[in-house]
């Protein structure tokens, strides 16, 4: 039994009848825009539509003269031959060459061809479409591209020796403000303990108030030196167990509120790879915090936790203090940004700050959580797969 197609009558297409075939077919070929050309198997061509004359500069009489190799700049002779590979082995190909006109210049190319078998001759159909203004464009994309990475580059480097600058100025600054400091205090207690007894009542509130302004200014050189500092000094990454390091802050935290009732908790925590020095201060600062903002609860409460998330530890310090407003959190750990009166709190709004900078050197974030009257939380992630290197922080974090 037979398996062979049926002809319907008709004879297997001889290489006349296909050429014949295709000289019919050249008034419709003539109608597509793209170019549209066919060749024998060794590339050799037989057919080209009006569009491919246009475009190459070539009549059809000379065109049926040429090897489609011809057609294409000599370095990507190869991919001619890969074209051909391809149609081999899976009857089409598509590709991208740059070829050359009649005469001599050059336009890229989109390719696309397919194998056609008439009876025992396999003859290659191609359509040719000119992308050299797709080429142009990205080119000119890639250029602006390029031109705006080197813009951001030089801004970025620009940015990074001005923040040294005034990291530098800050560090300069407050340290040679430490002198004249020390004078205005000490010459504030000589003339207390020259006048005595004599000092009345608005004497001895002046002195105090010298005394007070001295000691604040102390402490806010102290921390704007401590905030320099953490963004200067080289990390030294070390396996550090966080319930030790917790531990120890918070025995120095109770040994100075002796007298408040504090209700501690703390979850147990990982062993993370961070620079100790540094942390150290990170929870010095969330810890003392939290002591600072529960004055005035007859009994207080900080809990210091962890959420262990799939990518990351979520450290937090929570209490039941004054809170804040959430529309101004975004200021919590901005430098200099405070959202209570000195009045009620002290402090010179540089703590959290410095917390956002040495988390952030840690590859983290840091945000928080809080309504007024009814504590806050704040936050630091760690990544697991802390890569142990330092890098500059955010110019803000988001908060959450």
């Amino acid at each position: 039994m037979s398996h062979d197609r049926p002809t319907h009558g008709l004879q297997p297409p001889s290489a006349d009848i296909a050429v014949i075939s295709l000289e019919s077919l050249l008034p419709v070929l003539d109608v597509v825009p793209d170019c549209v050309v066919i060749s024998d198997a060794e590339g050799n061509l037989i057919a080209v539509n009006e569009a491919f004359t246009k475009l190459y500069g070539y009549t059809r009489e000379e065109a049926l003269q040429l090897n489609a190799r011809q057609l294409i700049r000599s370095d990507y002779h190869p991919v001619f031959f890969d074209f051909r590979q391809q149609l081999a082995t899976k009857g089409v190909f598509r590709g991208h060459t740059i070829d050359v006109r009649k005469d001599g210049s050059e336009f890229h190319t989109d390719v696309r061809g397919r194998a056609v078998r008439a009876g025992d001759r396999l003859f290659l159909a191609a359509v040719i479409r000119d992308v050299t203004h797709l080429h142009e464009s990205l080119a000119a994309v890639e250029q602006e591209v390029k031109s705006l990475t080197r813009e951001v580059d030089r801004k970025t480097a620009r940015i990074t020796e001005i923040s040294r600058e005034l990291e530098d100025f800050a560090y300069s600054v407050s340290h040679d403000l430490r002198a004249p400091l020390r004078h205005i205090d000490s010459f504030a207690q000589l003339l207390e303990r020259r006048l005595g007894e004599q000092q009345d009542e608005k004497v001895g509130h002046y002195l105090r108030r010298i005394h007070e302004a001295a000691d604040r200014m102390q402490q806010l050189i102290d921390d704007i030196l401590q905030y320099s500092r953490a963004g200067r000094v080289e990390l030294r990454i070390t396996a550090v167990d966080m319930n030790t390091l917790v531990d120890e802050v918070i025995a120095a935290a109770k040994a100075v509120t002796a007298d408040r009732r504090i209700v501690w908790q703390r979850d147990e925590l990982p062993t993370v790879s961070v620079d100790r020095e540094l942390f150290r201060r990170v929870w010095e600062n969330l810890i003392g915090n939290a002591v600072k903002f529960t004055v005035g609860r007859d009994e207080a409460h900080i809990h210091v936790g962890l959420r262990d998330d799939e990518n990351e530890y979520i450290f937090f310090v929570k209490d039941d203090g004054c809170g804040f407003d959430p529309e101004f959190g975004y200021k919590l750990f901005r430098l200099f940004q405070r959202l209570h009166a000195d009045r009620e709190k002290t402090g010179a709004g540089i703590g959290l700050a410095n917390v956002r900078r040495i988390v952030g050197r840690h590859h983290g974030r840091v945000w928080a959580e809080g309504q007024p009257g009814k504590g806050a939380v704040f936050y630091f992630s760690l990544p697991k797969q802390n890569n142990d290197t330092a890098r500059e922080p955010e110019p803000e974090e988001k908060q959450r």
